[in-house]
């Protein structure tokens, strides 16, 4: 009867040690499933930070480039505008100088062609009067009438020069004009990208 017992105790007691060994072989298996499965999570992460990474180096590269091209887009903006500055000023003088010429050419042509008159009437009077005094008269007046002739010839001249060459600076006015506008484009173009790229840098 005792062996009986004890066997039936030890009986039990192997029972019980199998279901522990099963139960542990069972916390093992998964155990190593779950550590198998951190092992995958983590490649996983890994990639995924090296990928994110590789992406934000690219982005901060893109923007030092992008901002170096803003800022000689900005710069090439200014210089533009000085220039437009600039040639507003010289316009605005040219035109000034042209607005003087042609008043001393309005009114160089009037007094020559009140001396064609008094030319005209002396003549007249010297054909009447044969005289030395009217004669010598006459040539004063036929000189300065040929010396105002000469000077509104030269202001004629000077009026065209300064025409052509108010011309051709409003037409660099303009060409800088469609530069300045250009680079305002450029500047906001490359504006609108920079916050784009920074927008996407901000997220990571």
């Amino acid at each position: 009867m005792v062996s009986e017992r004890k066997r039936i105790t030890l009986q039990g007691e192997l029972e019980e040690m199998r279901s522990l060994v099963e139960n542990a072989e069972r916390a093992r298996k998964h155990a190593e499933s779950e550590l198998t499965e951190a092992h995958s999570r983590i490649s996983e992460l890994t990639i995924q930070i090296t990928t994110i990474s590789n992406d934000k180096r690219r982005l901060e590269g893109d923007i030092g480039v992008m901002q170096a091209d803003l800022d000689d887009a900005i710069n090439a903006k200014q210089a533009a505008e000085d220039r437009a500055n600039r040639l507003n000023t010289e316009v605005l003088r040219l035109a000034d100088e042209l607005r003087q010429e042609q008043e001393n050419y309005k009114h160089a042509e009037s007094l020559r062609k009140q001396l064609e008159i008094e030319i005209r009437e002396i003549t007249f009077e010297a054909e009447q009067r044969r005289g030395k005094e009217a004669m010598a008269g006459l040539r004063k007046y036929e000189r300065q009438y040929k010396e105002l002739q000469t000077q509104a010839e030269d202001d004629r001249r000077m009026v065209l020069e300064l025409q052509d060459l108010l011309d051709k600076t409003q037409m660099k006015m303009k060409a800088y004009k469609r530069q300045l506008e250009e680079s305002v484009s450029s500047v906001n173009h490359l504006i609108d990208d920079t916050f784009t790229y920074s927008g996407h840098f901000k997220c990571m």
